[in-house]
């Protein structure tokens, strides 16, 4: 078959396909040893834990810093235009689930407003008047300089409203 790439007559279809097997044929074939090791390279990469984002860097640090044990689970919960959502269950039975919002901007253009403000309705109520405002427990940028996070208590909510009590406790 090589003999019609030598002249000027174009090959069949079979003899140009015999030609490009005995091409691929003739590329070097990894020894045994080569292979080995190819495969023991991959095995590691396998046993290898996989890196953390910069969020899930962020959400330990916390979890570690404030004595709440470590995560149990980690959720994502959706995302909006601008921020992505994550429920995150730690091992301290004492402290309930938090709700995790993050974000690429800036804390301060994401997330200091809204921490200010549910801290500000938080203190004011208390869930006396059945209002239930979720406790901030941190917000800030990564230390990596890559993004901005707010951590809170993660409500249950469920069943209905009484918007009679709702604008009273807006009101005050």
């Amino acid at each position: 078959t090589l003999s019609f790439y030598k002249s000027n007559k174009t090959p069949t279809p079979q003899q140009h396909h015999h030609h490009q097997q005995q091409k691929h044929s003739t590329k070097k074939n990894p020894s045994c040893k080569e292979e080995a090791i190819h495969q023991q390279q991959q095995e590691e990469e396998k046993q290898q834990p996989k890196k953390a984002s910069s969020l899930d860097q962020e959400i330990e640090s916390f979890v570690s810093k404030e004595g709440y044990g470590e995560i149990v689970s980690s959720k994502p919960m959706g995302s909006s235009g601008w921020a992505s959502f994550r429920r995150v269950e730690v091992s301290d039975s004492n402290v309930g689930d938090f709700f995790v919002k993050s974000s690429s901007r800036s804390a301060k253009e994401m997330f200091e407003g809204e921490a200010l403000g549910l801290k500000a309705m938080y203190a004011c109520s208390r869930g006396e008047d059945g209002l239930r405002i979720p406790k901030v427990y941190h917000y800030g940028d990564y230390t990596s300089g890559s993004g901005s996070l707010i951590i809170m208590e993660y409500l249950t909510l469920a069943g209905r409203s009484d918007d009679r009590s709702l604008g009273r406790a807006v009101a005050k």
